[in-house]
């Protein structure tokens, strides 16, 4: 892909997932047909900047490449997409317009600051924070786990002919004199 254009080159298929999933999200990721979207503008990095830990080595960005698109689904709402390239892949980042219910969307924002580099700032914070709270939620999730089995706190029972797994959460140190034992899948 050539992070020159204006518009990125599409996979004939990608994959994108919500920028903030609803609490029931089971992160599955979105098939997402770029044909469907229009591009609304490019977030390239820009001119070389200084790094943090040293003024006189320069960076280029250029290894990151943001877009922002919108579309109108079947039954008319809009959706807002910003599209991320990188060394570590490439996917979509997607959301609702809420603008009918009185909510801004960050996407609408950004795509109109008229300075692209400025655009890239923004895009790249918000890819990190997606990106960084996801690896973060998984590895969470993934110690919990393990210390779960380790305590033997792992159950494993058929529901419908099939394995279900459930953790039996156990409160924590600072809430020991509660008396709570819940389970949750």
């Amino acid at each position: 892909m050539s992070r020159d254009k204006e518009t990125p080159t599409f996979e004939r298929t990608e994959t994108g997932i919500p920028f903030a999933p609803p609490y029931d999200y089971a992160k599955k990721p979105v098939v997402v047909d770029p044909t469907e979207w229009k591009h609304l503008c490019s977030a390239r990095f820009g001119e070389a900047r200084p790094t943090e830990w040293e003024g006189k080595t320069r960076w280029t960005g250029d290894s990151y490449r943001y877009d922002i698109f919108e579309r109108v689904d079947s039954i008319g709402r809009r959706q807002l997409a910003m599209r991320w390239w990188n060394g570590s892949g490439q996917g979509w980042l997607l959301t609702e317009d809420k603008a009918k219910s009185g909510e801004a969307n960050m996407l609408d924002l950004i795509a109109s600051i008229p300075d692209e580099s400025r655009r890239w700032d923004y895009c790249h914070f918000l890819w990190g924070i997606a990106h960084k709270s996801a690896s973060f939620g998984g590895r969470e999730t993934e110690k919990e786990l393990k210390q779960a089995f380790v305590d033997g706190r792992l159950k494993k029972r058929k529901a419908r002919g099939e394995d279900r797994y459930s953790v039996i959460v156990e409160p924590s140190h600072e809430f020991a004199d509660r008396s709570c034992r819940t389970e949750r899948r």
